[in-house]
């Protein structure tokens, strides 16, 4: 049986779809992956602009940001320098694969380096066992997603794609306006 499904009906549906996920990491508190009385321990692979930009939502959720991993240590100057006091025992990192090995007590990361850097360092993290919150996009290919879903799946950690932005209430407007 052939479904035929028009460009409005795919956005309608899409928009939902992207709504509940969006919602979903807001509705499970970060609590939930380290138990009610332990801070989470992050670590930022890479400290540019983005990473800036992120850091505000990781202090107000009162966690803890123990490592800084950049292969610019003028990228982490600035991050310290923006936080001053706040980053000052986080440990410093060129290499995330050596942050990923040495650092036992990262729960998760964050990655916002350059695109082609997400699916690498997603990958390690994982396997190193670590939650993951990546920056859009996770990957080049479908092919790509598939292996990061999968290992996501069989490892049980919490992974997140940075695309919030589709659950604004501006995005939302723009959408019933196409529809």
């Amino acid at each position: 049986m052939k479904v035929c499904v028009s460009r409005r009906g795919f956005l309608r549906w899409g928009t939902g779809v992207m709504a509940g996920a969006c919602a979903a990491p807001t509705v499970i508190p970060a609590r939930a992956w380290a138990g009610a009385n332990r801070r989470l321990n992050i670590a930022l692979l890479a400290c540019g602009g983005r990473a800036v930009q992120l850091v505000p939502s990781i202090f107000q959720s009162d966690e803890n940001i123990v490592a800084l991993c950049d292969v610019d240590a003028r990228q982490i100057a600035h991050m310290k320098k923006t936080f001053a006091g706040k980053l000052d025992n986080a440990k410093i990192y060129e290499d995330y694969r050596k942050l990923l090995d040495e650092e036992k007590t990262v729960d998760a990361v964050v990655i916002s380096a350059g695109q082609r850097w997400h699916v690498p360092m997603c990958r390690r993290a994982l396997e190193a066992g670590k939650h993951v919150f990546c920056e859009k996009p996770l990957a080049h290919s479908v092919a790509e997603a598939r292996q990061i879903g999968q290992l996501a799946r069989q490892s049980k950690l919490a992974t997140q794609i940075g695309t919030q932005g589709g659950a604004t209430d501006t995005f939302r407007r723009s959408m019933e306006v196409i529809q």
